[in-house]
């Protein structure tokens, strides 16, 4: 038989339900007076503090508290003793192994039977964990608003990068077609003649360099740059550079100053390289300095490094884009209604091929309108003996904007095959070989030359690397292949819009004697075609 309900119906019965739930409870629940002294607490304040009971009651709640903390129990109990609860209230609590634990903190008033508050009940909850994944998971939105701020620039980035590429190699372009087109439509004068192929060749050239920059960041970001390491004369590098911007200085009107210690380094870097980064500078400078203005060049010897100092009163560079100015696209207007031209990879590569030769570089500016400078370091080699030393070797160098005097060789009667699947390439190579005498035969792929049987009537082979159907690399191979009575041994060149060093590489091992990257410098390949002819005679 059931007992009945009112059995359970006792004030004994139902203190006893009560306390059971409070022992059961995985809450901190702990009861204190108005003078902050504990006098209950249950199980789950023993695992949430690490306190048994007999260690707490009797003893002040503010034990658990930091001490950065402690004034918040009077403002607790002040509200206690007003009559108010206190829901949910988040806080730090100090465990008895001494580890602060968070906690969400309920508290109430106890009254007696007369209704007087005579102390107060408290439940706390250990929300440590529960805080840690709220946190990291606002670390993790955090980083993936961060992630998404920088795909999003970089998107941004991507697509004004295109937008200007398009904008910067269409521009020359134009300019060529147009006069192109201007000097087929009828026979010109010799004005228009001399007007139109300075206005082409400016404009090739400019389109060179914009490929020869992409170029060289590909490399700088593949970690492919080659270094050919040497004494370095400084002055020199510094008195090429500065010849090569002699017609952009006339035609703005720049009052070029320059200032070079002829006893400044050597230093050890890559010639080709150093005067790269001192022509970016320059032209840089230029670039940005309004006609009639100053720029001023000085090299010397600062201590253990040397020092090259490049500025002008240019344009100036913003505050807040001077940390980035060496970023690569970095541009402080990419708008379609910018004034300046190019990509923005001047100054990274500068930045890097500095790097990459043991120095630093620097950039300044008082801010818009103020003009810039740009500071290269670059550091004394460790064994360095007497005021000045000079380069064991001397490398050629050379600059689109110089004229160089140039003997035209003479190849009458010399033979040579031209393989090209691009015809007018090929056929501005047979002009220039026909100007210096030379026969030339065209064909316009590899099988087409194979077809021939032999090669032993040229004297040198110029072949393409990129063909349909068959590639100049196993075109070589093939030949090379061949008997010496073939003409396998024929002298061979490969001139290619390839140009990634791994090409270079293979190209050789191929079986070519020479490497070169289109658009081919006219003298070079004629003067390496008459190199070969004479080492074969």
């Amino acid at each position: 038989m059931n007992p009945s309900f009112d059995q359970f119906n006792t004030p004994e019965v139902q203190m006893a339900y009560l306390a059971s739930i409070v022992e059961s409870s995985d809450d901190a629940i702990v009861g204190k007076n108005l003078q902050s002294i504990v006098t209950s607490w249950n199980k789950g304040a023993e695992r949430v503090f690490g306190y048994t009971a007999e260690e707490m009651i009797g003893q002040s709640i503010t034990r658990l508290i930091p001490t950065e903390r402690l004034g918040e129990e009077g403002q607790i109990l002040s509200r206690i003793q007003q009559g108010k609860r206190i829901d949910h209230f988040e806080t730090i609590r100090v465990r008895k192994d001494g580890k602060e634990i968070e906690v969400s903190v309920t508290v109430s008033a106890i009254r007696n039977a007369e209704g007087t508050i005579i102390g107060a009940s408290k439940v706390a909850r250990d929300i440590t964990l529960t805080k840690q994944a709220e946190r990291d998971r606002e670390m993790i939105l955090e980083k993936e608003r961060e992630l998404r701020e920088k795909a999003e620039k970089a998107d941004r980035i991507k697509n004004e990068f295109l937008a200007t590429l398009s904008h910067e190699l269409r521009t020359p372009l134009s300019a060529i077609l147009g006069w192109v087109q201007i000097l087929r439509m009828k026979p010109p004068t010799p004005e228009d003649l001399q007007q139109g192929l300075e206005v082409i060749f400016r404009n090739t050239r400019v389109q060179s360099q914009l490929i020869e920059d992409l170029l060289d960041m590909n490399r700088i970001l593949m970690g492919k740059v080659r270094l050919d390491v040497q004494l370095v004369n400084l002055p020199e590098i510094m008195g090429v550079a500065l010849e090569s911007v002699a017609l952009s200085v006339e035609a703005k009107e720049i009052q070029l100053k320059t200032i070079i210690d002829p006893l400044a380094g050597p230093v050890r870097g890559d010639p080709v390289r150093l005067q790269q980064v001192i022509w970016n500078l320059l032209t840089n400078a230029i670039k940005f300095t309004p006609k009639g203005g100053k720029v001023e060049v000085v090299l010397e010897r600062v201590n253990s490094h040397v020092e090259i100092n490049i500025s002008d009163t240019g344009i100036g560079i913003k505050p807040d884009f001077l940390a980035s100015i060496f970023d690569r696209f970095s541009q402080v207007d990419s708008s379609t209604t910018r004034h300046y031209g190019g990509l923005g990879l001047g100054l990274s590569i500068v930045k890097h091929l500095t790097e990459l030769q043991g120095g630093t570089v620097h950039a300044k500016s008082a801010g818009e309108g103020k003009g810039s400078t740009f500071r290269v370091h670059l550091p004394l080699p460790l064994a360095l003996h007497g005021d000045h030393l000079r380069t064991d070797r001397q490398h050629p160098s050379s600059s689109p904007d110089m004229e160089m005097e140039w003997d035209q060789p003479n190849l009458t009667d010399k033979k040579v095959l031209i393989v090209d699947d691009d015809r007018d390439t090929a056929e501005v190579v047979k002009h220039l070989l026909l100007d210096c005498g030379a026969e030339a035969t065209l064909v316009s792929s590899a099988k087409e030359a194979l077809a021939m049987g032999t090669f032993s009537y040229f004297d040198v082979l110029i072949s393409d690397i990129g063909m349909p159907d068959m590639d100049g690399f196993e075109f070589i191979r093939q030949v090379r292949a061949m008997g010496k009575e073939k003409g396998s041994k024929i002298s061979a060149i490969a001139l290619t819009a390839f140009s990634r060093p791994e090409d270079r590489k293979l190209a050789v091992i191929s079986g070519f004697d020479v490497y070169l990257s289109k658009p081919a410098d006219p003298q070079e390949l004629v003067s390496l075609v008459d190199r070969f002819v004479k080492r074969d005679e």
